[in-house]
């Protein structure tokens, strides 16, 4: 059986690995999903979102990759790849934002941000696609206070104000 040799799995991530350097996307998915090691096919699949969305690929990705549930053959859990897509765009919006906030910027920036608001709102789920807009408070930010309303509008009252409106989403 394929699947017990020690080479399967390397072999899939070296395809996995060379199909990602050259772009070619659909043949890095299938050697992601083909590798039989779960947890290889979780961390290569989040390298492929990242890359893709590094690439500005975010429209294919959404149209052509997301929606699937990968069924695990030993555990018998499966793999929600919209879930682990939504994981790394929330980890690469936090590092990138921790990066800025110490004065480290990238050459390219990429609004990871804005990525995971269309992956939630491709998927239909509204409420996580709120929350990903007000992501450290960009929803306040949206706002155009005047005066006296620019401490109100940053106040944590507000912030919560809004939260209070999400969750009702």
């Amino acid at each position: 059986d394929y699947d017990l040799m020690i080479e399967y799995p390397a072999l899939w991530s070296a395809i996995f690995r060379y199909a990602l350097q050259g772009q070619c996307w659909e043949d890095a998915f299938e050697a992601c999903l083909s590798n039989p090691v779960k947890e290889r096919q979780k961390n290569n699949f989040r390298r492929l979102v990242l890359s893709m969305v590094d690439a500005g690929e975010t429209g294919l990705l959404l149209d052509k990759m997301i929606f699937f549930v990968v069924n695990g053959k030993e555990s018998g859990k499966g793999m929600d790849l919209y879930e682990v897509a939504a994981g790394a765009l929330v980890e690469a919006s936090q590092r990138a934002a921790s990066d800025e906030a110490f004065g480290r910027f990238a050459s390219v920036k990429v609004d990871y941000r804005g990525c995971l608001y269309a992956l939630h709102a491709a998927y239909g789920d509204w409420r996580r696609s709120c929350q990903a807009l007000d992501f450290f408070g960009a929803l306040t930010l949206f706002r155009v206070p005047s005066g006296d309303d620019v401490e109100h509008a940053s106040s944590p009252e507000t912030k919560e104000a809004d939260r209070h409106i999400m969750d009702e989403l």
